[in-house]
């Protein structure tokens, strides 16, 4: 995985998690700011592995090294769920007001 690839990953991670606060916070509404980090989640990384095939597809369609190697730009898209998973714990988190540990 680029380091272009993870940057993108915590950038989408991060604004996702900040916007589905703000929503939490905004409306107190779990179902909401669920959809809200989905929504962010996929139109990030989803344009963004779309940028980056249109722009150089040699160098991000085929990465043989290192973990989720294989997969390429479509790494984006494989951490959609996960990040978005994430998202739903800390936003469980909040809510109830628990310590995670």
């Amino acid at each position: 995985m680029s380091i272009v690839s993870l940057l993108i990953i915590l950038w989408s991670f991060l604004l996702s998690t900040i916007a589905a606060f703000g929503i939490l916070t905004w409306r107190n509404n779990k179902s909401h700011s669920r959809w809200t980090a989905l929504l962010v989640n996929a139109m990030i990384l989803t344009a963004a592995a779309m940028i980056l095939y249109k722009y150089d597809t040699l160098v991000f369609h085929k990465q043989t090294d290192g973990i989720f190697g294989n997969l390429g730009i479509t790494v984006l898209l494989f951490f959609i769920p996960i990040n978005s998973w994430v998202t739903f714990f800390l936003i469980e988190v909040k809510r109830k007001g628990v310590s995670p540990l």
